[in-house]
């Protein structure tokens, strides 16, 4: 049949649609009950949207100065300027700068793939296999946590495009400088960058003055937070102690012990706490075996060789060798190398044979069915004592009165930034100490308490409901007469 007969271009399209329709799909999973709330919520996500929001209203002086954690401001932008497009003071808002950032990562994922091996199914297995995975579903919900993955995977896309394009070389500084502003773990992506772009450079698909030229764009957009930085701005970045430069502790196991952690995490369950969300492997037993095939298929091709040397260096020394191994933030963003390398491998031995390509439909039917169970779950397993409060309060009528309690005096009370985006609508007041002096009649009493003490002594209070239990904490909501 010629090859321009319309059953041709159709069967060269059809790729082309699948990914289309797959990018569909996977946006719509992630924007499914987006305003309810997440499991294992970490509050690191709604201090960096609190700051994020402070910063879109002018309360900073300088845009050189620090965020959450010691974070430069800049680094909040993405969170900023989502907060701007979709507003504030609700979780959807807070959870919109993650959904975006893992659809930015998903479409990178498959601009790489497709650059590394220029058939259409490889982008399209690998939007199914990085859009359906727990883990990164998971991390898709959470602010700040997948800022520096996107912008790492966008950076190493570009600086694959840059190689026919010089214009990319911008987008590669760029990207590589906001990453590494952002949260902790994107300040391994220059390490990333110039590796990928060095070895691009030895295979020469890319001129070694674009590599230059990107790095001189990054040091550019680098140098006024590295001069704030020495000129006694309040930059306390956390950069990630690296574990073998000190004594054993439990932060720090030792280099093997910490890599032995790592490994398990791709056969064993995640954390039940709230560094991440799911219960379930970060690969995916199918997926597993495709991990290994391209590893062991990466001696013979250098752009799968690529793609393991970025995934194994962000795994070794992103989250083996810097302190609380495995750390997820750290390790999800090899994710997207993993993703594009079993999208490379999948549609190679699809077109093969029949037999194959049937292989390849049943391996990415087990794998996706297995994701998709747990992700749609994942949506709405309630389990933060702190996001439930927050919710419940979102649910009240303005301006009523709230009070919040806790016997523990650093707890987070009314006065907490992240409180303060749902509570600020309300009257509020905040005890630590028990009994409790008398309170407004219609007041809504939160009361919160370590699960393995004696809940404190709420005096003649009756008929409490109790919102949240996890494995540490406990929510008891009253309502005052």
């Amino acid at each position: 049949m010629p090859s321009g007969s319309p059953s041709s271009n159709s069967s060269r399209r059809f790729p082309w649609i699948g990914a289309l329709l797959a990018f569909a799909a996977v946006t719509a999973l992630r924007l499914y009950r987006l305003d309810d709330w997440p499991p294992h919520f970490h509050h690191d996500c709604g201090l960096f949207s609190w700051h994020a929001w402070r910063l879109l209203s002018g309360n900073y002086r300088s845009i050189l100065e620090s965020g959450y954690a010691g974070i430069p401001l800049i680094g909040h932008a993405w969170t900023a300027l989502w907060a701007w497009l979709v507003g504030t003071g609700s979780l959807a808002a807070i959870r919109a700068p993650g959904v975006a950032g893992s659809l930015v990562a998903i479409a990178a994922g498959a601009s790489i793939a497709w650059q590394l091996a220029p058939t259409p199914l490889a982008p399209l297995i690998t939007i199914i296999v990085l859009g359906t995975n727990i883990t990164f579903m998971a991390f898709s919900r959470m602010t700040a946590y997948m800022d520096p993955v996107a912008f790492q995977a966008l950076a190493v896309a570009a600086l694959l495009a840059a190689e026919r394009r010089a214009l990319w070389t911008v987008v590669v500084g760029a990207a590589c400088a906001f990453s590494t502003l952002s949260y902790f773990s994107g300040r391994l992506t220059p390490l990333v960058c110039a590796g990928i772009g060095l070895s691009l450079v030895a295979r020469r698909r890319l001129p070694m003055k674009r590599l230059v030229v990107a790095g001189l764009v990054a040091a550019a957009l680098l140098a006024p937070q590295v001069w704030a930085i020495f000129h006694g701005w309040d930059w306390r970045g956390r950069i990630g102690v690296f574990c073998f430069l000190e004594e054993p502790n439990p932060h720090c196991p030792g280099t093997w012990e910490a890599t032995g952690r790592v490994v398990r995490t791709f056969w064993n369950r995640g954390d039940a706490g709230t560094q991440y969300g799911g219960q379930v492997p970060l690969v995916m037993p199918v997926e597993a075996g495709a991990l290994v095939i391209a590893c062991l298929l990466s001696f013979v091709d250098a752009g799968l060789a690529t793609l393991m040397a970025w995934a194994i260096g962000v795994l070794f020394i992103g989250a083996a060798l810097t302190v609380d191994p495995p750390f997820f933030p750290r390790i999800v963003a090899a994710l997207v190398p993993v993703s594009a390398a079993i999208g490379i491998v999948a549609a190679r031995v699809a077109q093969r044979h029949v037999l194959a390509t049937l292989a390849v439909a049943c391996g990415l039917t087990l794998a996706v069915a297995q994701h998709l169970e747990a992700s749609v779950r994942y949506c709405h397993q309630p389990e933060h004592w702190l996001l439930t409060m927050a919710h419940d309060i979102l649910a009240l009528p303005p301006r009523a009165p709230i009070a919040v309690a806790s016997p523990e005096r650093d707890i987070l009370t009314c006065d907490h930034p992240f409180l303060l985006a749902f509570v600020q609508q309300h009257p509020c007041k905040a005890f630590t100490e028990f009994p409790l002096p008398p309170l407004q009649s219609g007041t809504t009493l939160y009361v919160h308490s370590p699960v393995k003490v004696t809940p404190p002594d709420v005096g003649p209070l009756q008929g409490g409901q109790t919102l949240a239990v996890n494995e540490y904490d406990r929510l008891v909501r009253y309502h005052i007469p």
